[in-house]
């Protein structure tokens, strides 16, 4: 019986002892449950959320927080909070944002097994107002100002729009006018256009992102009113074939003949003031006399060069003496008051040219056809594609919208063959000429042309009669060239001086400077602010 009893003692403790081990099986560890709490708070650069701990999975929680990142399923390789240990609710705190940005965020949980993660959030921050103020206004004429503004901080949103809008009522919007000046912060400058005389105008500068439109503060002026033709200061002595440049708003005048074919060429140069509506002499050329001569200015340098002079000896047809062509070309520096020789012509240059500008580039068209191109960039020449117009000499020229437009001129002596009216444009990037519309206003030659805004305006000049015009060797009608209609059009106000030939005309605070030139054996002096755009 003893016996019995003990053996079924050890089959008992045999028995617990499987039992034991079976308990230490079902109690394996497993990974934490967990879900992601919603979003508490955001802000442009942070966010508050959290996580929920419901199960340690049988082990010891030992790190919890919020992990989140750019893209989806972040994991604690990205970016994360560390938020204490254990099971329950916590908060966490998401600092080093950017703003207007998503990010996708996850709670996670690690205990002995490994790290655990809850459900994944999207949320984006917020972006702040970008930072802008509206610039000062500038009046510049009945027509045009200008204005502008800074864009200091973007608000953390890319700007993709800028300019300034105006009104006449008060709060302007983008649904006014406006004008559009690139993207980006930082400081721009605004024109306002086409705006009417006599009015007051309200402006704001503005910004466009991704978030929406934001404004500056607002600030308003008032146009004067129109005058089309307003007398200035006389150039100081007069002279035949003289030659212009505008650099800055200042207008320069010089070189040519003191009298028509008697008084030797001059090289003396002026500036005119507008503000002080003065002249004042400034270095002479030191290319000694020339008459006849082409003048443009680009990038802050004006430029004087080819012509000729009667420095000849006298033939049986010139009893004082002949004339001798020059391919010299100078550049003037305002700065310094100084004139400097650039790169040759590789021809023989020579008298009665003409030229336009586009960009950093010159366009010369010499007696003939053939069209020269000088690099203020590189100071160098290089041939372009001919002129293909009917007529070699005495042509006039202006460019706008970045193309060339040239025409009118005579095909030999003045007096003889033909005189034009044919208008040709030139495009720089192709290389090619295109006819556009015949000038109506009288085929003419030595008239005078330039280029301000989106017109071409052409004046005075000698030519043919026409019914319209009562025959008047010297013109003095202004005519204006739409090229987005290929139209002429008459200006409704006459200059109200004589009519004349191979006057100069420069642009000047957007405002075009008229005058000089001669008629006849008589050189005038007088120059006269015209408006285009005043009735």
């Amino acid at each position: 019986m003893k016996r019995l009893i003990a053996m079924l003692g050890v089959l008992a403790v045999i028995a617990n002892c499987g039992k034991s081990n079976s308990n230490e099986e079902e109690k394996v560890n497993t990974l934490p449950e967990l879900t992601t709490a919603n979003t508490i708070e955001i802000t442009d650069n942070g966010a508050t959320i959290g996580g929920n701990v419901l199960n340690d999975g049988g082990s010891a929680i030992t790190s919890r927080g919020v992990c989140w990142s750019l893209f989806e399923n972040p994991t604690i390789e990205d970016e994360k909070t560390i938020d204490g240990t254990g099971i329950g609710s916590y908060t966490s705190e998401i600092t080093g944002l950017s703003p207007n940005t998503e990010y996708f965020v996850r709670a996670y949980a690690t205990n002995g097994s490994g790290t655990a993660y809850g459900n994944e959030l999207r949320f984006t921050t917020v972006g702040t107002l970008p930072v802008l103020t509206t610039k000062a206004i500038s009046i510049v004429n009945e027509y045009v100002a200008l204005s502008g503004g800074t864009i200091s901080d973007d608000g953390g949103i890319s700007v993709i729009s800028k300019g300034i809008c105006w009104s006449t009522n008060p709060g302007p919007t983008i649904d006014n006018d406006l004008s559009e000046d690139g993207e980006g912060i930082g400081e721009f400058t605004s024109k306002l256009r086409s705006l009417e005389p006599n009015t007051q105008y309200f402006v704001r500068a503005y910004v466009k992102n991704s978030s929406g439109t934001f404004y500056g503060n607002e600030l308003s002026f008032g146009t004067p009113e129109a005058m089309s033709w307003i007398p200035r200061a006389n150039m100081v002595y007069n002279t035949f074939y003289i030659n212009s440049f505008a650099i800055d708003d200042v207008l320069y005048v010089g070189n040519g003949r003191r009298q028509f074919n008697t008084a030797p060429e001059e090289n003396l140069f002026f500036k005119y003031n507008p503000t002080q509506d003065s002249w004042e002499e400034i270095a002479s050329l030191p290319w000694g006399r020339r008459q006849s001569s082409i003048s443009f200015s680009i990038n802050g340098f004006g430029y004087v060069g080819f012509g000729q002079d009667c420095s000849g000896p006298p033939d049986i047809f010139n009893p004082t003496c002949t004339f001798v062509n020059h391919n010299d070309l100078w550049r003037y520096d305002p700065n310094s008051d100084s004139w400097s020789e650039m790169a040759k012509h590789p021809e023989d240059g020579g008298p009665f040219g003409t030229s336009f500008v586009i960009g950093e580039k010159a366009y010369v068209i010499f007696v003939g056809n053939e069209l020269w191109e000088y690099n203020a960039t590189t100071n160098a020449w290089q041939q372009k594609a001919s002129y293909p117009g009917n007529c070699g000499s005495r042509r006039t020229a202006f460019a706008i919208n970045d193309k060339g437009y040239v025409g009118f001129g005579i095909t030999g002596k003045i007096g003889g063959n033909l005189i034009c009216g044919d208008i040709w444009e030139y495009d720089p990037a192709s290389d090619t000429w295109i006819q556009k519309a015949d000038f109506p206003g009288g085929h003419r030659y030595n008239a005078t042309g330039v280029g301000l805004d989106d017109y071409g305006f052409v004046c005075f000049g000698e030519g043919e009669e026409i019914p319209e015009f009562p025959w008047n060797i010297n013109h003095k009608d202004v005519w204006r060239y739409d090229s987005s209609n290929d139209e002429w059009t008459l200006h409704l106000v006459t200059f109200p001086g004589e009519g004349r030939t191979q006057a100069i005309a420069e642009v000047v605070n957007n405002k075009i400077m008229l005058g000089l030139g001669h008629r006849g054996n008589d050189a005038f002096t007088d120059v006269w602010e015209f408006n285009p755009f005043a009735n």
